[in-house]
């Protein structure tokens, strides 16, 4: 049971949809065939999640603050006001930074497994629409998922802009519209808590990007592949907004080995 009040209707509505950003569906070619490549998460049901258990850590917070207030105005020996006082200062915390604990803290784990069940469900519904629609259902060979932003429950780690990159556990990390995306196996490293990039990450902000790409540009650089997503609406996401390739296969050879760079020949960003 979730323990947010979500909204079922909204939630089961974006079953299966794309969502916008840096989400894409891709069909790339490698050296021993095609892969359908989807990048889409929780949607609404994990903002809604996100928000509700967010707000409860900053309530419980506050609230705490207040009684040790009363607590220190209450303490007669000054000894214990001062301590009171230092553990009030303690937990002053912005909104972002806020936490929760003990039951508040399994609700929220268990709400958060249900968003990541979730996102893995909606990749998979859109994968057997394109799958059945293009009659490419019997070509399957393999599938596999590889989530960022996401809490690995089993080992405790929060994976914040990463992957997970276990020992030869299969990875993929997106590049570009223009460059596609790199597969590999993880190598376990444990000074990278056993975890890799979840992309190339950006070297300019979306506004930066839309005021200094020109669209003709972005359009030259995405010549070489379908798509009709190109446009002054998605400027932001243009090939030159991201790190290269070059630096991305240097920075992450610590924690994945490279099998091959998966080249676009369709992508649609939502």
């Amino acid at each position: 049971n979730i323990q947010a009040p979500i909204h079922r209707g909204w939630a089961l509505q974006s079953l299966g949809t794309l969502g916008g950003g840096n989400h894409f569906i891709e069909v790339n070619e490698g050296s021993d065939g095609f892969y359908l490549v989807i990048r889409s998460g929780s949607r609404v049901l994990g903002k809604e999640i996100a928000e509700y258990h967010q707000e409860i850590a900053y309530q419980k917070l506050t609230q705490m603050r207040q009684d040790l207030k009363l607590q220190a105005k209450a303490a007669n020996e000054p000894d214990e006001k001062a301590d009171l006082i230092q553990q009030r200062e303690e937990i002053k915390i912005p909104y972002d930074l806020s936490y929760v604990s003990d039951q508040d803290l399994e609700n929220y784990l268990s709400d958060m497994q249900i968003a990541q069940q979730y996102a893995v469900f909606n990749r998979q519904s859109m994968a057997q629409t394109i799958l059945k629609a293009m009659k490419w259902e019997k070509q399957v060979i393999e599938s596999f998922d590889s989530p960022h932003n996401y809490i690995d429950l089993k080992h405790m780690i929060l994976r914040k802009g990463a992957d997970s990159a276990r020992k030869n556990e299969k990875m993929i990390v997106p590049l570009n519209m223009k460059d596609g995306s790199i597969i590999g196996v993880g190598k376990g490293n444990d000074e990278w808590n056993q975890s890799g990039p979840h992309g190339a990450g950006r070297t300019m902000s979306r506004s930066q990007a839309r005021a200094s790409i020109r669209l003709e540009n972005y359009q030259h650089m995405m010549r070489h592949v379908w798509t009709t997503s190109v446009s002054k609406k998605t400027l932001n996401e243009a090939p030159k907004a991201y790190k290269s390739k070059k630096q991305i296969l240097t920075d992450l050879h610590e924690t994945m080995e490279v099998k091959e760079i998966i080249r676009p020949l369709y992508n649609f960003k939502g």
